[in-house]
Protein backbone atom coordinates (compact mmCIF):
# COMPACT_ATOMS: atom_id res chain seq x y z
CA UNK A 1 0.00 0.00 0.00
CA UNK A 2 2.71 2.51 1.39
CA UNK A 3 4.41 1.65 -2.26
CA UNK A 4 1.49 2.53 -4.58
CA UNK A 5 1.17 6.33 -2.31
CA UNK A 6 4.78 6.70 -2.91
CA UNK A 7 4.51 5.99 -6.96
CA UNK A 8 1.43 8.96 -6.91
CA UNK A 9 3.43 10.87 -4.98
CA UNK A 10 6.29 10.72 -7.36
CA UNK A 11 3.89 10.67 -10.80
CA UNK A 12 2.40 13.98 -9.09
CA UNK A 13 5.41 15.74 -8.54
CA UNK A 14 6.60 14.38 -12.16
CA UNK A 15 3.61 16.04 -13.66
CA UNK A 16 3.87 19.77 -11.58
CA UNK A 17 7.55 19.50 -12.78
CA UNK A 18 6.74 19.45 -16.38
CA UNK A 19 3.85 21.95 -16.07
CA UNK A 20 5.85 24.11 -14.52
CA UNK A 21 9.10 23.93 -16.40
CA UNK A 22 6.18 24.39 -19.65
CA UNK A 23 4.85 27.87 -17.75
CA UNK A 24 8.60 29.16 -17.62
CA UNK A 25 9.91 29.19 -20.87
CA UNK A 26 6.39 29.86 -22.48
CA UNK A 27 6.22 33.70 -21.25
CA UNK A 28 7.37 35.43 -24.34
CA UNK A 29 10.31 33.84 -25.22
CA UNK A 30 11.74 34.97 -21.69
CA UNK A 31 12.89 32.26 -18.97
CA UNK A 32 10.90 32.68 -15.92
CA UNK A 33 13.26 31.44 -12.86
CA UNK A 34 10.51 31.55 -10.17
CA UNK A 35 9.18 28.83 -12.17
CA UNK A 36 12.09 27.35 -13.34
CA UNK A 37 13.32 26.74 -9.31
CA UNK A 38 9.58 25.31 -9.13
CA UNK A 39 10.20 22.45 -11.39
CA UNK A 40 13.25 21.68 -10.31
CA UNK A 41 12.23 21.17 -6.90
CA UNK A 42 9.31 19.34 -7.92
CA UNK A 43 11.40 17.27 -10.69
CA UNK A 44 13.95 17.15 -7.09
CA UNK A 45 10.84 15.17 -5.18
CA UNK A 46 9.83 13.13 -8.00
CA UNK A 47 13.76 11.54 -8.17
CA UNK A 48 13.84 11.52 -4.41
CA UNK A 49 10.65 9.29 -4.29
CA UNK A 50 11.27 7.22 -7.05
CA UNK A 51 14.96 6.62 -5.29
CA UNK A 52 12.98 5.52 -1.95
CA UNK A 53 10.55 3.36 -3.90
CA UNK A 54 13.76 1.33 -4.88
Amino acid sequence: MVKIVWNGYAREQMHWAERLFALAVDTDNTLDYRMLRYAERAYANARAAEKAIG
